[in-house]
């Protein structure tokens, strides 16, 4: 289950380039060598992570979305406005045209004359859904195999109702909203939930609408059939980190990267999420669109990923590319400084993400260059301190310009 993350709640921790032809991605150190500032952007042009299908489908030919509201929802004008403006944007079409989704229809919006209860889980919306689609109410509109199968429902709570998962997490706590589905073979009904929480400004409910409008166009079946849900096996670190192999839909990736994930395009007037864009990230761009206006340039410093590594994660060996260490032998590797446009200097470190998530520190590292601009290099040097249940472990190079952030991941192998 894939749940949006409201930056009110809880922020993560976390296209052809101009110029002549960019390097090839770093591979080995020269501890000499800490190269020059280029006009070439970016002056090294890396191995980019992919968001992949697991081959199910997306929503191509048809995407009815109905809204449901419960009675006196007092934001409900709001939501029905901003609907059939982002299904007919400038943002939508570029979603669209790289993921071949279908352009919305809203449907007229379903109002529940009761109040639901204080305490509802995930058991009773798909309950409460499979009645109301029984064919018996017609108000629902259509309720054929072909109706259903391109239909989104996006059911809008009330503040006085709590939602919850049996993991424990609960609206308003551990997400404000998520998308998921009925099984295919239970009936395969597709449905958003956004939940409302105490002094929550319209904006986060419209942006998590449209967060899980996007998701749901690009991984209608993730119950099942998923589509849209995965990197790349040689970029593994990356879905890692976002919860495991299936767990890197588009937008919760850009929830991951910037946790501001949203802004408001002019043809919408209304805030809405952004989410991976494989173009972007191939030309070495902001992963995550619609581009915002005036945003500083995409800037990072890269790792070396040529070499073979597995790691177990749960009962999954997963097999990608990064960098090979043995416990206790220092290895110095070549980091390299690239960005898209001009930039000021900024600043890098390392850390290792999935001490998050319990795993013990396995790395002792050290640069010997902290700051630089597009062409520079710095190196880093490693060294395993220990193993980890993983076999291994996720190491992070964040570059800091100003207020910004980027993080650039790789998976360290981790040898006797």
């Amino acid at each position: 289950m894939i749940k949006f993350v409201s930056p009110r709640v809880l922020f993560a921790s976390l296209i052809v380039a101009c110029g002549s032809s960019p390097s090839p991605a770093p591979t080995t150190s020269d501890a000499g060598d800490f190269g020059a500032p280029s006009d070439t952007y970016p002056a090294w042009m890396p191995s980019v992570p992919q968001a992949v299908t697991r081959g199910g489908p997306v929503l191509a030919t048809s995407m009815r979305v109905v809204p449901v509201f419960f009675a006196g929802d007092s934001r409900k004008d709001e939501m029905l406005a901003f609907l059939p403006k982002f299904a007919s944007s400038a943002a939508w079409k570029q979603l669209a045209k790289e993921y071949g989704t279908a352009t919305p229809t809203i449907a007229a919006p379903i109002e529940i004359a009761m109040q639901p209860p204080a305490a509802v889980s995930d058991d009773d919306v798909q309950t409460f859904l499979k009645a109301s689609l029984d064919g018996s109410h017609a108000e629902w509109g259509p309720t054929d195999a072909e109706a259903i199968a391109t239909s989104l429902y996006v059911l809008y709570y009330p503040q006085a109702t709590t939602l919850a998962f049996s993991d424990g997490s609960r609206s308003c706590k551990e997400f404000a909203a998520y998308h998921t589905n009925v099984a295919p073979a239970k009936g395969g009904i597709g449905y958003a939930v956004v939940a409302r929480c105490p002094n929550e400004p319209a904006a986060t409910i419209l942006t998590a609408t449209s967060h899980e409008l996007v998701e749901a166009a690009t991984d209608p079946l993730q119950v099942g059939n998923p589509a849209y849900t995965d990197v790349d096996a040689a970029h593994a670190a990356w879905s890692i980190l976002y919860g495991g192999p299936g767990n890197f839909e588009v937008s919760d990736a850009c929830t991951a990267i910037d946790g501001t994930d949203f802004f408001v395009p002019p043809d919408v007037g209304a805030p809405i999420a952004r989410w991976w864009s494989n173009a972007a990230m191939r030309g070495f761009h902001d992963p995550c669109v619609p581009a915002k206006p005036n945003a500083v340039p995409y800037f990072a410093a890269l790792l070396p990923d040529d070499e073979d590594v597995g790691l177990d994660v749960g009962l999954a060996h997963i097999a990608t590319k990064g960098i090979n260490v043995h416990v206790g032998v220092p290895r110095t590797v070549e980091v390299r400084f690239a960005s898209d446009a001009k930039t000021d200097a900024w600043s890098i470190f390392t850390f290792e993400p999935l001490q998050n998530r319990g795993v013990p520190r396995a790395l002792k590292t050290e640069l010997d260059v902290s700051t630089g601009v597009n062409g520079n290099k710095a190196h880093l040097t490693i060294t395993a301190m220990q193993t980890t249940s993983y076999g291994g472990t996720i190491i992070a190079m964040q570059s800091t310009l100003g207020g910004v952030k980027r993080e650039w991941y790789e998976v360290v192998g981790i040898l006797p």
